[in-house]
């Protein structure tokens, strides 16, 4: 069972080890908390927005104004949902490897023998923090590009396949 002390926000040097294990323990959590969540929704948002942007195109010019609208403004909506959560998780993961990689550089400065043992055997336990859905699919910092594509390639798609009205 994991516990969590009360960390006032004056107290935290941001940048310590000690407070990343912290940041982990939460990121398990939260991962296998909303798993299902990141899967399904962030993956369901791409498919609507791609049917929305379908919509956008092919409806041009055949329904009235009012009606027509609302495939634009849905499609961007559903972007706007999915790009803010992918983007927080590419964050994630960056801002996490740049922590890592700041205090690996850190430890070559380090003169104190006992410090320099203690963060040399605590360091490696500190894995990066990445947002994930599921045991094989974690969101890197390219996931917003690729969903982008993944959008773009389904729409041609749609296009090419399906029959104009």
């Amino acid at each position: 069972m994991l516990s969590f002390r009360a960390i006032k926000a004056e107290d935290v040097d941001r940048s310590s080890p000690e407070n990343y294990s912290y940041a982990h323990a939460i990121k398990v959590l939260l991962n296998d908390s909303f798993k299902y969540y990141m899967l399904t929704c962030a993956l369901g948002m791409v498919g609507a927005t791609t049917v929305l942007a379908y919509g956008t195109i092919r409806y041009h010019r055949i329904l009235d104004l009012s009606s027509y609208l609302v495939y634009p403004f849905c499609a961007l909506r559903c972007s706007l949902d999915f790009t803010t959560l992918f983007s927080m998780a590419g964050q994630t993961s960056s801002q996490s490897n740049h922590a890592i990689r700041k205090w690996r550089r850190e430890l070559a400065g380090i003169r104190n023998p006992h410090d320099l043992n203690y963060n040399k055997t605590y360091l490696p336990s500190c894995r990066r923090i990445a947002c994930s859905a599921g045991p094989f699919f974690t969101f890197e910092g390219t996931v917003l590009l690729v969903s982008f594509d993944h959008c773009i390639n389904q729409l041609v798609n749609l296009l090419v396949t399906l029959e104009p009205v």
